[in-house]
């Protein structure tokens, strides 16, 4: 036995745990952040926040099984689209590029001034992992940005496509002598089928767009606070960074007021041009009745919410700059 544990010895490596920690460091502060990672420790905090982290990425595994669905809905419309139809599209498409440069622009200024440029101002280096955190937080909130914006402007280029459809009934009822039931099943169908995408799209972004705007208004209160603060030490270099990224913040929460609004207009415009159609007179009374159901679908529009709670729209928008400022007013009252 005693020939035996020294032979065991012999070969045993007093170092394994600097070499364990070499051979799996890497895979352990991948994996770790995304609660993937073995937890061995007894402590109840370590065990909450690795399931919490395992929760989360199971939303957002679920997140982007969502988004593939809507990007094969919007595949299939690109790839049925008629050649009048997809001029329509593409201006949607290249108006929704524009809106999420500008959002890129915005964001990822306000994320670099503060991570790169502040640091420099208080004479020290944010560290690595501050940066590439801050980075990659600024990088997943313009991503959802831009997803959103593409969805939107689709949404309201397929409703634009209704219009039309509506604008030609009339003429084809006045070619032919009567409205074919084709023709009332394709309004109906793409009318349904948009409305149908724009619900889905809010039903998976409600909770998204909760956390965006609890943190843009949260945001811009403590951002502006800093700002009056420094205006208190006529720090003017401070000020103007603090400055850059509530831009920045306030940018945020006011794209998804207006994509709401956006997304409102176009679905109440469908109900407007079922009832200023030109020459409705000519429709068949009993066909005429059909676009009652048009009208009254229109009267209900599709608008994204934060967590079901608050409804995004330009006076929404308003209103977080109204409660942010008498906030200011109260700090400032404090800070003389």
């Amino acid at each position: 036995m005693v020939a035996i544990e020294n032979f065991q010895k012999l070969f045993a490596n007093s170092h394994y745990e600097e070499d364990l920690e070499i051979a799996i460091q890497l895979n352990r502060r991948l994996l770790k952040p995304i609660g993937m990672w073995p937890v061995n420790s007894k402590s109840p905090k370590e065990k909450f926040i690795a399931n919490l982290l395992r929760i989360g990425c199971i939303m957002i595994i679920l997140f982007l099984f969502e988004i593939c669905v809507c990007f094969e809905i919007m595949s299939n419309d690109w790839r049925s689209v008629s050649s009048k139809n997809r001029e329509i599209m593409l201006k949607s498409a290249n108006t929704a590029r524009k809106i999420i440069i500008l959002c890129a622009i915005f964001m990822f200024t306000g994320s670099l001034s503060f991570t790169v440029f502040f640091p420099l101002l208080d004479n020290y280096f944010a560290s690595e992992n501050a940066t590439v955190r801050n980075t990659g937080c600024c990088s997943l909130t313009c991503g959802i940005c831009s997803v959103t914006i593409s969805f939107v402007m689709h949404i309201s280029g397929q409703l634009e496509i209704v219009n039309g459809f509506l604008q030609l009934l009339v003429k084809e009822t006045s070619s032919t002598l009567q409205v074919t039931e084709k023709m009332i099943s394709l309004i109906v169908k793409q009318h349904l089928k948009s409305l149908r995408f724009a619900e889905h799209l809010e039903n998976i972004m409600n909770e998204i767009c909760l956390i965006e705007f609890l943190s843009s208004s949260f945001g811009i209160c403590l951002i502006g606070y800093y700002i009056l603060w420094e205006f208190k030490n006529n720090d003017i270099t401070k000020m103007v960074v603090y400055c850059i990224l509530l831009t920045s913040y306030i940018f945020n929460i006011f794209i998804y007021c207006f994509l709401s609004e956006l997304l409102l207009t176009k679905c109440q415009d469908v109900g407007k041009q079922s009832y200023m159609i030109p020459e409705w007179n000519y429709l068949p009374k009993k066909k005429s009745l059909d676009l009652i159901l048009i009208i009254l679908i229109s009267s209900k529009p599709v608008k994204l919410t934060a967590g079901k709670i608050v409804s995004f729209s330009i006076g929404c928008f308003c209103s977080v700059l109204k409660v942010s400022a008498a906030y200011l007013n109260i700090l400032r009252s404090f800070l003389n």
